[in-house]
């Protein structure tokens, strides 16, 4: 994945907790198949410093189960 790579940042709702979570998805780049990084940390985290510092859940996702989770979480937000 190149640093240059821009993520987009999805607030939505934990989805058995209730709680606010930050969503940052993030395209990965030479691959043959359309691939998302997902990572999800606790809270509605807007600053940087405070992202990269928060303790996090990442996963790989495909283009569908990406735009899923980004149609899911915009409806709970």
């Amino acid at each position: 994945m190149s640093g240059s790579t821009s993520s987009a940042i999805v607030y939505g709702m934990h989805p058995m907790r209730g709680y606010p979570v930050t969503f940052h998805i993030t395209p990965m780049t030479g691959r043959r198949h359309a691939l998302f990084l997902v990572e999800r940390a606790d809270g509605r985290i807007a600053d940087d410093d405070a992202w990269r510092w928060a303790a996090k859940d990442a996963q790989v996702l495909s283009a569908e189960q990406a735009a899923d989770l980004v149609f899911r979480a915009s409806r709970r937000a």
